[in-house]
């Protein structure tokens, strides 16, 4: 069967969960920058090592991969919308092909600017400039790993050979290695809610963020205090992204047990968010909830969202689903 550029895609993020999940995207850009440095460095050299540089490459696709992961990217996506085949033979017959190393180095430099610019905008003290263009993580990193492929392409290295060869090795040697991290795209409460929904018209979203995971000992309101920064990175993120809901999990009989539990938890929740919201106030129709008295929809960090209360087992699932409209 023909590999596409996604399935690899989806092999660095079984790696990743394998070793423990995802670095804050801040230490991934970080990783970028290493690994470019590291590379710059293999070509200066006056015998360049060609294993030494197939690993490099292969790392600099792995990390550019990791941080698209926790943004929902879709590669596949990604490069049909710049009309470039998914195929990985098709890619490395039609990746543009590179004059020479530094110019295909001083290339990888000018997309990881703008991955950076980005993700200073999302995760950083950057603001972006009302001037400022429009631009998308999931675009910026397709075009990181074009380049990468031609400059690849041109030393004569199969670029997912020893991205194959990389994550075979990662899963062994660092396995154990790290701590548990938390991010939205790992989240129990993802879990969870792909299970409850399979089957269902809800299984269709497919770019979803969870909550923090549910620590019983604590009350609802920290609980929702450790999630409150993915909802608020949401609200910063997600139309830019694409990112089409989060899922909300509240765990505990006392929150479910009946009709009237479940509601006083719902309003609990509702309230706790908006009084977090930057915009509170700047709609009259908005309530003390968080809730357009017109449309019944949700407004938070900007973002108005469709929300749908679900109960499986001892959860109580709020489902927030960006209004398109």
């Amino acid at each position: 069967m023909t590999k596409t550029i996604r399935d690899y895609q989806q092999k660095v993020d079984q790696t990743v969960r394998v070793l423990g999940g995802y670095w804050r995207p801040l230490s991934g850009l970080a990783r970028v920058i290493e690994e470019l440095g590291e590379l710059a460095e293999l070509f200066m050299q006056e015998e360049m090592d060609r294993e030494d540089l197939g690993g490099e490459l292969a790392d600099l696709f792995v990390i550019t991969a990791s941080v698209g992961n926790q943004y929902c990217m879709d590669l596949n996506e990604e490069f049909s919308l710049m009309a470039y085949p998914i195929e990985i033979e098709e890619l490395y017959k039609q990746a543009q092909p590179v004059s020479s190393k530094v110019d295909g180095v001083m290339s990888l430099l000018t997309r990881a600017g703008q991955i950076a610019r980005i993700l200073n905008h999302y995760e950083g003290d950057k603001k972006k400039k009302p001037t400022e263009k429009k631009r998308r993580l999931g675009e910026e990193i397709a075009k990181f790993n074009i380049d990468l492929i031609a400059l690849a392409n041109l030393n004569n290295i199969p670029l997912f050979t020893y991205v194959n060869q990389i994550l075979d090795r990662d899963v062994v040697r660092d396995k154990n290695r790290f701590d548990i991290t938390h991010d939205p795209t790992t989240e129990p409460s993802l879990d969870h809610f792909r299970e409850l929904t399979k089957g269902t018209p809800y299984e269709s979203l497919k770019k979803v963020w969870g909550s923090y995971e549910w620590d019983e000992s604590l009350s609802l309101e920290k609980n929702l205090q450790n999630t409150l920064p993915t909802f608020q990175r949401f609200g910063k993120v997600g139309e830019n992204e694409g990112l089409e809901a989060l899922v909300l999990e509240i765990v505990g009989e006392e929150f479910i047990s009946d009709e009237e539990n479940r509601n006083k938890t719902i309003q609990r929740t509702l309230q706790f968010f908006h009084q977090f919201d930057p915009y509170i106030g700047q709609d009259p129709y908005v309530n003390d909830l968080g809730l357009h008295e017109l449309t019944f929809r949700y407004h938070f960090y900007g973002v108005e969202f469709d929300w749908v209360p679900m109960v499986h087992r001892q959860s109580l699932f709020l489902l927030f689903i960006r209004s398109m409209s």
